[in-house]
């Protein structure tokens, strides 16, 4: 995988509440669009949750296209 990340700095990592705020959408229907795999799938890093933001900020770009069509 290619990162668009700057030099010596990683990807930002969003907890659950965080990822709620920007896709404006509760905890059940974003782990139901998980199961449907139509939404990204956290990663488990050190027993805790995390998304991608560079995966959330695609899935609203996606979504908001669609919506648009």
């Amino acid at each position: 995988t290619i990162s668009n990340d700057p030099p010596g700095v990683g990807p930002k990592l969003l907890k659950l509440p965080a990822v709620r705020a920007m896709v404006s959408l509760s905890r059940s229907s974003i782990y139901g669009k998980i199961a449907e795999e139509t939404f990204p799938e956290q990663s488990k890093i050190g027993g805790g949750s995390f998304w991608l933001e560079s995966e959330i900020v695609q899935w609203i770009k996606e979504n908001a296209y669609k919506s648009r069509a």
